[in-house]
């Protein structure tokens, strides 16, 4: 969309501009969904945060079946700046959802979706279930790896990067 295209030149306020209308004249609760995640992004760009978080609930709300809107708003939710939007609490209700989501041919879910969670288990005190989700998340990225060529989006550094994360919170204690 034309939103995004402004949001990737880092034309912020051209883009939110756009996208506040996409969202006004979207028909689809999908489309107008999509359009509220594009905002959040270029919010995120400018630092907005409560306001990011605000767009991504909208576009939740819309559609609350698109993962990557719940993930995105998880790891806001984990990793915002903000001591006054950070909220680990309400980051692991809104991401235990994507354990259910959808699986790949081989039964695994999106390590993405498992490293948010597993990192919103783990900051939330459940040490367990976030080393049980971060093994879910090394037996997905190994399967990632044993389709060769990598399928895209995937790459190596990527599939190195989850697997840190998860290796990290297998071998962490929170005292």
């Amino acid at each position: 969309s034309l939103g995004a295209m402004l949001v990737r030149k880092g034309n912020l306020s051209g883009a939110m501009e756009w996208l506040e209308r996409s969202i006004d004249n979207a028909r689809e609760p999908e489309t107008k969904a999509e359009a509220y995640r594009t905002l959040a992004q270029a919010q995120l760009l400018g630092k907005n945060w409560t306001a990011a978080v605000g767009s991504y609930e909208q576009g939740l709300e819309l559609n609350p079946d698109r993962d990557l809107l719940r993930n995105e708003l998880a790891q806001l939710l984990l990793d915002c700046p903000d001591d006054g939007v950070r909220n680990p609490r309400k980051a692991l209700e809104i991401a235990e959802p994507l354990l259910k989501g959808e699986s790949d041919s081989s039964g695994n879910l999106n390590p993405r979706f498992l490293r948010t969670i597993s990192r919103a288990q783990f900051i939330g005190g459940e040490q367990a279930e976030a080393k049980t989700t971060a093994a879910a998340g090394l037996k997905a990225v190994a399967a990632i790896r044993a389709r060769k060529p990598l399928e895209a989006p995937w790459t190596e550094k990527e599939l190195a990067d989850l697997e840190r994360a998860f290796r990290t919170i297998q071998v962490s204690e929170i005292r």
